[in-house]
């Protein structure tokens, strides 16, 4: 992946595959013999672009995007809404009536009561939350 600096249009390659915000926190920019460069500013998201040089590298930033969905129910209770997640809650809203409830593990590791709409909900969010990134996904691999 590299990314590239909207200033000046510099760009940085990285070789493992982390978050662009991971980037963002660890980034101390060197100059080609390996020394910091002074006056260092901090960088934001709207300073850089990302550039994948491979599909295959896209689709495990895509994928590790989806793995990492988590969803905050009108409730406040915050839902894991990866595919695994997705499947359950499917699972759930086919099979609770609308007064039963269904013991749930929340995004935080503490357990909670979800109602069949609690669990519609969440559904609902994670496919929007898979949806957005499966668009961005394609946004980008079409600029490869």
């Amino acid at each position: 992946m590299k990314i590239i600096l909207k200033e000046n249009g510099k760009e940085i390659y990285i070789g493992a595959l982390i978050s662009i915000s991971e980037f963002l926190d660890a980034f101390e920019p060197i100059d080609a013999d390996g020394n910091t460069v002074n006056g260092f500013v901090k960088l934001t998201s709207a300073d850089v672009e990302v550039k994948y040089e491979t599909e295959d590298e896209l689709k495990q930033v895509r994928d590790a995007k989806v793995n990492s969905i988590i969803v905050t129910l009108t409730s406040g209770v915050r839902i894991d809404g990866n595919e695994p997640s997705q499947s359950r809650l499917s699972r759930a809203v086919l099979g609770l009536s609308d007064s039963e409830t269904i013991s749930w593990i929340d995004a935080d590791n503490n357990p909670v009561e979800l109602t069949k709409s609690d669990c519609a909900e969440a559904l609902r969010l994670s496919g929007e939350a898979q949806t957005a990134i499966y668009v961005d996904y394609v946004a980008q691999r079409s600029t490869m």
